[in-house]
């Protein structure tokens, strides 16, 4: 195994083995919003490549755009809102911090 596989294998057993999905109301319960204003945080970001995640979601690892839907998390990370419904069907747990969400 090369590298690359090795740390698939390993990524990939431990989400098999923390396979834990959140309930829909739950998530339903995480607030939405819709993303605005998107030039001006670009801007202010642009300076700090700390917030460049920020920008994207880190589950289908697009950038935002203008009137996206997002579910801000209790950690208060966001991402697209299907984007965090699809991953909660199979984890619970933020996919940044790793924090759990209950």
């Amino acid at each position: 195994m090369n590298p690359n596989e090795i740390y698939d294998f390993f990524t990939n057993l431990d989400l098999e083995a923390n396979k834990k999905p959140v309930s829909q109301n739950l998530v339903e319960s995480l607030p939405d919003t819709q993303v605005t204003n998107l030039a001006q945080t670009q801007r202010q970001g642009a300076a700090s490549s700390d917030n460049k995640e920020e920008n994207k979601c880190l589950v289908c690892m697009c950038e935002y755009e203008e009137g996206d839907m997002v579910k801000t998390l209790p950690c208060f990370h966001k991402y697209h809102k299907e984007c965090i419904a699809e991953w909660f069907k199979r984890q619970n747990f933020c996919p940044f911090c790793r924090s759990e969400v209950k």
